[in-house]
């Protein structure tokens, strides 16, 4: 996470007053012709990187390609993330919502969505996530500058999230 706010940092097409920061995440089941996990991040409305659990990477920019070419270790860290860690961890998550809902077989897609966004001239820097399963949103959050939520998600949600499994994205 911390090497891709860097990508975000020294991205070429940032402009000089907002800049934004977005992972798009999303995990299906059921779903033919399309991988059980794809996940993208896009640097100032821009993909840098996507990569999928057909064992695909794609480095979008030149900046990103460029980052990961002078670092095989960051290289290695995604591919591990992309690979083996995200798509696991996205697929419990899956299948606690599933569990939770009584949702069995079929087809089944859960967004997941963070952002952080930075205006320099303000200041102001807004964080915002959002999980949302088969189109229906389950839950969100907007976060600003100190990070106090703006609203809170349904209860429902509330006791979805505390059965979600925890985990870091870096060590």
């Amino acid at each position: 996470m911390k090497t891709l706010f860097l990508l975000f940092l020294f991205c070429h097409v940032s402009s000089p007053v907002k800049h934004s920061l977005k992972f798009l995440l999303t995990v299906s089941s059921g779903v033919q012709n399309l991988p059980e996990f794809v996940m993208s991040v896009v640097v100032n409305d821009v993909q840098a990187v996507h990569c999928d659990s057909n064992k695909t990477i794609e480095l979008h920019q030149d900046v990103s390609k460029k980052l990961f070419t002078d670092n095989p270790q960051l290289m290695e860290l995604l591919t591990g993330q992309c690979f083996m860690i995200l798509p696991r961890y996205f697929k419990s998550i899956l299948d606690t919502i599933m569990q939770r809902f009584s949702h069995r077989g079929g087809v089944h897609i859960v967004e997941f969505v963070a952002g952080i966004q930075s205006d320099e001239q303000t200041g102001d820097t807004v964080f915002a996530q959002c999980v949302a399963e088969d189109v229906f949103k389950l839950w969100g959050e907007l976060l600003v500058e100190n990070r106090s939520p703006l609203s809170v998600p349904p209860p429902d949600v509330s006791v979805l999230s505390s059965q979600l499994p925890r985990y870091r994205f870096l060590p």
